[in-house]
């Protein structure tokens, strides 16, 4: 009588699975990573611009800012009170720079390129003559 042998161990098929199946979770560990790093590249743009910015606009300080309009105007409404329009300049906070990239045609095209790689630029409105000023404190809820 022959004895059977029981080899124990995986056989070659199951090493190559187990290799395919390892190296797909590779990859959507590194996709997810880039993605991640992409995300947080953004976030740090968006925290120095502000870092740089905010006080500047906050204190609207026109000789640190550049005019993008002359006759701005914003509309308040809601929240129980009246509405409210106020006119004035507008400024935008960073620096403007243009790019000229050619477009399909072969022309000139100016393109606006802000500081830190990002549209992102904070502005604020330096107020002429409010239309319709509050002229009483607003009733509590």
């Amino acid at each position: 009588m022959k004895k059977n042998k029981k080899f124990k161990g995986m056989t070659l098929v199951e090493i190559i699975v187990s290799i395919a199946i390892l190296a797909v979770l590779t990859l959507v560990l590194v996709q997810t990573s880039t993605v991640i790093n992409m995300y947080i590249k953004s976030a740090n743009n968006v925290n120095k611009k502000t870092i740089s910015q905010a006080p500047i606009a906050e204190m609207g300080n026109v000789q640190a800012a550049t005019q993008v309009a002359t006759d701005a105007k914003i509309k308040i409404s809601g929240g129980g009170f009246a509405d409210i329009e106020l006119y004035g300049n507008a400024y935008q906070v960073g620096t403007r720079a243009t790019e000229i990239v050619k477009d399909a045609d072969d022309n000139d095209v100016v393109v606006e390129k802000n500081e830190l790689g990002g549209s992102l630029n904070m502005q604020f409105l330096v107020v002429e003559d409010p239309t319709s000023p509050v002229t009483t404190a607003p009733a509590g809820p």
